[in-house]
């Protein structure tokens, strides 16, 4: 009986952790239209893998090394997309990274690059 309790202590301590662990987003590439052009607004797209069930609250993108700036995301079919928008036009190097929450912790997903060229 002794065993028995033990064991189901453990079970319980350990659960909320497994859940967690059992949560996650992996973001495969960053994709992004051929022609952007400068002070127009532009799609991107993340296709991206999850296990478990996490919650988007929101994505950071950097241009080169300015940022991050923090967009809102929607997501469907596996793919996670942002409405971005950039002034200057000259080439980058765009990355981007969404924040999502499991149970009532926020995590991070990896980082996903992508050459960017803004046109006049």
């Amino acid at each position: 009986m002794k065993q028995l309790s033990q064991a189901i202590l453990a079970a319980t301590l350990l659960w909320p952790l497994q859940s967690f662990a059992a949560c996650s987003i992996t973001l495969e590439r960053l994709e992004i239209p051929a022609r952007v052009k400068a002070g127009v607004g532009y799609g991107v797209s993340m296709p991206y893998r999850q296990q478990g069930e996490p919650e988007l609250v929101r994505a950071h993108f950097w241009w080169d090394r300015e940022g991050p700036f923090e967009y809102d995301v929607s997501q469907s079919s596996g793919t996670i997309r942002a409405q971005l928008f950039t002034r200057n036009p000259r080439d980058y190097r765009l990355s981007g990274r969404v924040l999502y929450r499991c149970g009532n912790r926020v995590k991070q997903a990896n980082r996903v690059r992508a050459s960017l060229s803004v046109k006049p």
